[in-house]
């Protein structure tokens, strides 16, 4: 079983979708205006009526397109000067991205994985008595222990006296005491690696009919690529996960997955799959819950501190003092919840899944 990226920012979204924060802007109509910036970012369910004459009505959303992330409505035509009383924007703002909470989860991922790591081991180093510095694999995310077995040697002998060193993007590890001759071993932290994007090109296209259809759940056959149960690949813009391993180039995928419609889809299309904790940076499932509530803390702080800086800086009487302190409550609340769902995962190291 595997954990896609977009399954926990859809986990995050809901466990946010509480601290969504109403507003209303108004502006004035110009025949030489197109775009109306908005007071907040990352905003959805805008609606916007025309106030003239004391008369309101609402305006098509055919008739401006928003841009979510920056908060800019822009309009296909300059809405008419006539309307002298103006516009009024009214929407959601969620006071975080998409962008911001996918950086949540890298810093998660690597939070967590040193709290709760998979331990590699690397004895690709050979010592020598009058060399006191090598440099460290780059598959050892954090070295935990170092082991040296002497020439001749039966077992490997604990190293006490030894540190590591970043110069450049080369770590080294450094022995204070002549070590002895014989091949060392290094056990540690695998290194999280951060994602660059949701989704890797396959390489491969919808052929023939195979995806010509909304059939669901769909069997598909793939002699190119290995899909494990959970995987989630993406054709235009319907998702599919991938239900069950039917042979050692079978599979069944469910359709629409993550509410996605269901489509038809031609020949020539690319296939997509999405990025996943287990295959990118080497952590279990059983990691997804304290990085999820890593990330819900980490997006709670930033709108706390944003509502902080606006009492601070617009609001000084005791109703808002008295928010901050509630807000303060929570965002305690929500550490606690991380630090225990860490916890929690380290008391169960069976094996990962």
């Amino acid at each position: 079983m595997v954990t896609p990226r977009i399954d926990i920012r859809n986990q995050v979204s809901r466990r946010l979708s509480s601290f969504y924060t109403w507003a209303q802007d108004i502006d004035t109509a110009d025949a030489s205006k197109t775009i109306f910036p908005l007071n907040y970012t990352n905003v959805d369910s805008l609606v916007v009526t025309r106030v003239d004459s004391s008369v309101t009505t609402t305006v098509s959303s055919s008739s401006y397109t928003l841009d979510a992330d920056t908060g800019y409505v822009v309009f296909t035509t300059a809405p008419s000067a006539t309307d002298t009383d103006g516009l009024i924007f009214t929407y959601r703002s969620r006071l975080w991205s998409d962008g911001l909470i996918n950086d949540l989860i890298d810093d998660a991922m690597i939070d967590v994985s040193k709290e709760v790591p998979t331990y590699v081991t690397d004895s690709a180093l050979t010592a020598a008595a009058t060399t006191y510095e090598y440099a460290i694999p780059a598959t050892i995310g954090h070295v935990a222990k170092v082991e040296i077995l002497g020439s001749g040697a039966t077992q490997y002998v604990t190293q006490q006296m030894w540190q590591t060193q970043n110069r450049g993007t080369t770590r080294y590890l450094q022995f204070r005491a002549a070590p002895t001759a014989g091949t060392i071993r290094l056990t540690g932290t695998s290194v999280p690696v951060s994602f660059t994007d949701d989704w890797t090109d396959t390489a491969a296209d919808t052929v023939g009919t195979t995806w010509a259809n909304t059939t669901d759940p769909l069997t598909i056959s793939d002699a190119t690529h290995t899909y494990v149960v959970g995987d989630v690949l993406k054709i235009e813009s319907e998702y599919l996960r991938v239900k069950s391993v039917v042979a050692a180039t079978s599979y069944t995928l469910e359709r629409g997955y993550l509410n996605t419609t269901t489509a038809s889809h031609a020949a020539g299309n690319s296939i997509y799959k999405a990025q996943t904790l287990e295959s990118d940076c080497a952590m279990a499932t059983k990691c997804v819950k304290p990085i999820v509530a890593y990330v819900v803390w980490q997006a709670y702080e930033q709108r706390l501190n944003a509502y902080t800086r606006d009492v601070t800086n617009f609001h000084a009487d005791a109703a808002h003092g008295a928010k901050v302190y509630e807000l303060h409550r929570e965002a305690d609340r929500l550490r606690l919840m991380y630090d225990s769902a860490k916890l929690a995962a380290k008391r169960t190291p069976e094996a990962y899944q």
